[in-house]
């Protein structure tokens, strides 16, 4: 269980001087359903690249996705999707959370607290009500 909660593929017997691999199907009927569904997504993991994968870009998910091939013709290439584990939306052309009303670049230049959803909400409601997108102040 420690080495599939650390994120470990190739796991080894437990017992004194045994170098043998433990196989997830021999584990299987051994293990929980919890614990043999995370060891089965970290050995798929394994097997694509780095560079083919992507993260949900939400913090309390972070599940990995196959990178879209990129097509030549840009209105076929996906903008929006939806993560299936959390399913809340984010941009797939630049893999970051969903920033509607607030062009690519700007949000580029935020910072991780400015990227937050509620924060990207209230930036958006701003800019509708004062047209500047400044932030207002109000005192009670």
């Amino acid at each position: 269980m420690a080495k599939v909660e650390q994120r470990i593929p190739t796991i080894t017997c437990p017992t004194v001087n045994c170098k043998s691999m433990l196989e997830l199907d021999t584990c299987r009927a051994l293990i929980s359903k919890v614990v043999s569904d995370l060891w089965e997504d970290i050995l798929c993991e394994e097997l694509i690249k780095v560079s083919e994968r992507f993260y949900c870009p939400y913090k309390n998910c972070s599940r990995w996705f196959l990178k879209d091939v990129v097509d030549e013709k840009p209105e076929k290439v996906i903008r929006e999707s939806d993560c299936l584990f959390c399913h809340k939306l984010f941009f797939a052309a630049c893999y970051v959370p969903w920033h509607l009303g607030i062009e690519w670049e700007e949000f580029q230049r935020m910072n991780d607290n400015e990227r937050a959803n509620e924060a990207l909400m209230l930036r958006k409601l701003t800019k509708e009500r004062n047209g500047e997108g400044v932030l207002i102040a109000i005192s009670i």
